[in-house]
């Protein structure tokens, strides 16, 4: 289980201290370690491991301009398209559930001071072997939804305790879920509100179960016991007081906004639907049948459902032909240890964040927030982005009494996760392309840092690459080339093309791409926004 509540929240060795609050957690705190002295030496500890793929490529062109043209081509990347011309033929959930995978493989921290920040005046590429040496991953790398069930790389008392409440305390197979509120926000009335039914079970587990439950791993006493930042992950920082809005999950960055919180109670749900077709057995025995049979469920969906909603047709089917050549070079170079495998940095830093570019400022989320009902009214025409991340654990409308999702929030799930066509097609992700939504260049919850990079998403994901010394897109095509895999480049023309073509040329990236942004690039080239290139 890990105690880290958002992207912005970054592991520090214990000791050390940043200033600027809530965007730092000691990595033994994010583990659940409540008494450092049991924690193992980081430099030794059993994290996952990143590399590159690319580790002899040249390193990245850098001097005192860079990091500023850096900033400059990411505040460029703004969407300024209307919302019914710049989406993609696949629905809404494949941007969340992206999410979803990347928080179940991956949790980057660091093992030395300095290796995640950005905020920082000049974001000079550190060497790649302390990179490799420094930068650790508290996931296995593997499928296999530790995001849901809790278990990381490292597991400490506290967190050991807390994923044994992931399960009911009376059907003990079966996952804890949280109840909506069953109350409607303020306002008109909406065209379609919910009845109440059998299975209210439409929110994450939040502390205000536990709370009214009694449960004692939150009582006030043995809160304050706790080391303070992992104090700090439970309590409002205003009160000092228990945060009855926390969800109670095994991967706190899965309560980061609804629509991902969405996705990780869907598989909630469905673990507890296949433990009632589990057999005869004790609890334990359903738990696991069910889990097992939900990981194949997993896996066959990102195989057959994620993929090719998101890749390149041809290029994906040469890479299961041919059993993914590039990893497995990678794997027998670098190595697995026990169940992790490794992850290339160029992947995890770039190349997966992609999804990025395919969330929408808004969406068409239900009756209340969307399209209205035939005949009915809605409160409000779409549901904006900024106010999906409101009903959170941090979200500002998860305060007060009851903090449990409003039942007028709960997603209309054909509107989420089937394709709209026509009319309708605004309930799809929006294109793969250098173009970047508003609200992701102005984070909610998020604050502005020193250099005004936090709160901006493609300037963080650009400083981030060349912080980790990336090579350029350009350098791992011609890695890809010396492996035996030809793919056609961008020419000059094509990437200098556009609205962001002027600050790639002013900041000297048309030879040497940042390889995110070139990603998003070659997708807006050469699939029209509708896929990833090859």
């Amino acid at each position: 289980m890990l105690f880290i509540s958002s992207h912005r929240m970054h592991g520090q060795p214990d000791g050390y201290h940043d200033a600027r609050d809530g965007r730092t957690v000691s990595m033994s705190a994010a583990c659940g370690y409540t008494d450092t002295a049991s924690y193992p030496d980081p430099t030794t500890a059993p994290f996952g491991r990143f590399d590159y793929f690319f580790s002899k490529a040249p390193m990245p062109d850098h001097d005192v301009s860079t990091t500023a043209a850096l900033d400059a081509l990411g505040d460029a990347m703004v969407d300024q398209a209307p919302g019914d011309v710049d989406n993609t033929d696949v629905p809404a959930i494949i941007t969340y559930l992206g999410q979803f995978i990347d928080h179940d493989i991956t949790a980057g921290t660091d093992r030395v001071q300095g290796f995640s920040d950005v905020d920082i005046d000049d974001v000079a590429p550190l060497s790649r072997a302390d990179v490799v040496a420094s930068v650790a991953n508290f996931r296995t790398g593997v499928l296999d939804l530790d995001s849901l069930y809790g278990g990381a790389t490292l597991q400490g008392q506290f967190a050991s305790e807390m994923t044994k409440r992931l399960r009911h305390p009376s059907f003990p197979a079966k996952l804890r879920i949280g109840t909506d509120a069953n109350v409607l926000t303020s306002g008109p009335r909406p065209s379609r509100p919910r009845p109440r039914h059998e299975d209210p079970a439409h929110d994450l587990l939040r502390a205000e179960r536990l709370i009214r439950d009694h449960d004692p791993i939150l009582d006030p006493a043995a809160i304050d016991r706790l080391p303070a930042d992992l104090k700090a992950f439970l309590t409002d920082p205003d009160s000092g007081e228990i945060n009855p809005s926390r969800a109670i999950i095994a991967d706190g960055r899965n309560d980061e906004n609804l629509a991902v919180a969405t996705v990780h109670l869907a598989f909630a749900r469905l673990h507890n639907r296949l433990v009632d077709q589990a057999p005869a057995g004790t609890s334990d025995e359903q738990f696991d049948w069910a889990r097992t049979r939900l990981r194949w469920i997993y896996q066959w969906l990102l195989v057959n459902e994620y993929l090719p909603s998101v890749c390149h047709g041809p290029t994906l089917a040469g890479i299961i032909a041919a059993e993914a050549p590039v990893y497995a070079q990678f794997l027998r170079r670098v190595g697995a240890e026990g169940r992790r495998l490794p992850l290339p940095l160029e992947f995890s830093v770039a190349a997966f964040r992609f999804g990025h570019s395919t969330a929408r400022a808004d969406y068409d989320w239900n009756a209340n927030f969307g399209r209205a009902d035939p005949g009915g009214t809605a409160l409000i025409e779409r549901a904006p982005f900024q106010l999906m991340f409101a009903f959170t654990g941090e979200g500002e409308m998860n305060e007060g009494a009851d903090p449990r999702l409003p039942a007028g929030w709960i997603v209309d799930t054909e509107r989420f996760t089937v394709a709209g066509e026509g009319a309708f097609s605004d309930r799809n992700t929006r294109l793969i392309d250098t173009h970047i939504a508003p609200p992701l260049h102005d984070m909610l919850n998020e604050p502005a840092g020193f250099h005004n990079v936090l709160k901006r998403l493609p300037r963080r994901n650009l400083r981030r690459g060349q912080r980790l010394a990336l090579p350029s897109a350009q350098a791992c095509i011609a890695g890809l080339a010396a492996s035996g895999i030809s793919i056609d480049p961008l020419s000059p023309e094509q990437l200098a093309s556009g609205g962001t073509g002027q600050a790639l040329v002013d900041g000297g990236f048309v030879e040497a791409t940042p390889l995110w942004f070139y990603i998003l690039k070659e997708a807006e080239v050469v699939t029209g926004g509708q896929r990833l290139g090859p």
